[in-house]
């Protein structure tokens, strides 16, 4: 089933974020208390610190921005959802495209009346499937369900959002409303 492996692909990256950071041996009260993390601002900067350092390992050079406020209304489960899905996709359309120098540029950021918007933008091969305006992944054996849970999680926050793209490079943009 599509979409539970969807969620379990969320999770695995809630963990493998976790996992990451503790690494570095250092315990998620000792961050919280040197860098005042709410829990889903951990986990936003967990998913971002894990998509820079796969990017990495790939060759590819991802910037993050986050400007985010510490009391966002949304699940740890939807974020994770909404930034997992992006970031892997970029990432993944990045390698595929294969350009020297790739980068991918990925921002979240509180605006003044307290809205999350997030955004990505990174190259792709080339090769994009839609169909009356849903994506389908290029990915093998991919489904196009990640896209679909951002929407879906993004209406229930009475958001939106809008993925498009030219001929170099896809855009997604996510707009939460926190109030």
């Amino acid at each position: 089933d599509a979409y539970l492996r969807d969620r379990y692909d969320a999770d695995t990256r809630i963990v493998r974020a976790r996992v990451d950071l503790r690494r570095f041996q250092v315990s998620a009260d000792l961050l919280r208390r040197f860098w005042h993390f709410d829990n889903s601002l951990w986990v936003l900067n967990a998913i971002t610190d894990y998509y820079v350092n796969d990017a990495r390992r790939k060759g590819i050079k991802l910037t993050a921005k986050l400007n985010v406020a510490r009391d966002i209304v949304i699940s740890d489960y939807e974020l994770c959802s909404i930034v997992g899905n992006v970031l892997d996709n970029a990432v993944a359309a990045a390698e595929k495209a294969a350009e020297p120098n790739s980068e991918i540029l990925f921002v979240a950021d509180t605006k003044k009346n307290g809205d999350l918007y997030i955004a990505v933008s990174n190259p792709y091969s080339g090769e994009i499937k839609e169909k009356g305006g849903k994506f389908s992944s290029t990915k093998a054996g991919g489904h196009g369900i990640g896209l679909e849970s951002i929407r879906a999680i993004v209406q229930k926050n009475n958001g939106y959002c809008n993925f498009r793209y030219d001929k170099k490079k896809f855009y997604s943009e996510i707009m939460l409303r926190q109030g």
